[in-house]
């Protein structure tokens, strides 16, 4: 059910981002714009609105996961976790963007060897987990297949269906595409664009996997839906407690 809701979310979310994406990276206009050309004036204020509101519920999402990382792993009470998460950012955004893009692309090994080591290492070390992850059924009452989980899976997923205004940021800047380089810039938009769930895909069904694992393996169904706790939770397969911690705490404010 968890499976097929994501799969069929992010089937959704590809087909209706494609559209503005193309805009944004051929016509090198934003977001403003392409509503503005299609709803007029009142309907690019309403929907810039909507993007703005999903800007600030994800941030708000994400600082709650890094101030969750603090109180699990540190013991800072989450309000001060939560002002630490908002000023943490203030020096980079300060600096400027460039910052920010040279601070992902210096990370981004890091947090793929962060979050797809214990990935692997399970699935090295011991490979019944992954038959394990296919034949999860959930609670007894929720054995078999329904629409309602598939549903619910597929309305959370659907948040993301925003994202793409900020893909859209960087596709507007796209070089025109000519005859040399059009297959280029067209495979570019759309991996950029709304390719972009497939790796949002990808993290949902490794967090699932990783999930399952833990719980059975006994974590609480309260524990581990959250990422800090399940992150802590497979490193302490692979490594110490104190190495597992310090790896989570690193993964936490490396992610956000």
């Amino acid at each position: 059910n968890g499976i097929t809701g994501v799969l069929l979310a992010g089937l959704l979310i590809f087909t209706f981002s494609f559209p503005p994406a193309y805009c944004a990276a051929y016509y090198n206009i934003d977001l403003d714009l392409i509503s503005r050309g299609s709803f007029g004036y009142y309907g690019s204020i309403l929907t810039n609105l909507n993007f703005v509101l999903f800007t600030i519920i994800l941030f708000a999402l994400e600082g709650s996961i890094m101030a969750q990382g603090f109180y699990v792993i540190i013991g800072i009470p989450l309000w001060i976790g939560y002002v630490i998460s908002a000023l943490i950012v203030f020096p980079p955004v300060l600096i400027g963007m460039k910052t920010l893009a040279k601070l992902q692309t210096y990370t981004t090994p890091l947090w793929l060897i962060l979050m797809c080591g214990p990935l692997i290492y399970l699935v090295v070390t011991d490979f019944d987990t992954v038959d394990y992850f296919l034949d999860f059924e959930g609670a007894p009452e929720n054995i078999g297949k329904s629409s309602s989980p598939v549903l619910l899976t597929m309305g959370i997923c659907l948040a993301l269906m925003t994202q793409i205004a900020e893909q859209i940021d960087y596709l507007r800047c796209m070089p025109k595409p000519t005859a040399k380089i059009s297959k280029s810039v067209l495979f570019w938009t759309v991996l950029g664009g709304p390719g972009w769930i497939i790796f949002g895909i990808t993290k949902q069904i490794i967090g699932m996997f990783i999930g399952t694992y833990l719980f059975n393996n006994g974590m609480s169904t309260e524990d581990v839906v959250q990422p800090v706790r399940q992150f802590i939770g497979i490193y302490k397969v692979m490594l110490p407690d104190f190495f597992a911690y310090f790896l989570a705490l690193l993964l936490v404010v490396v992610s956000q």
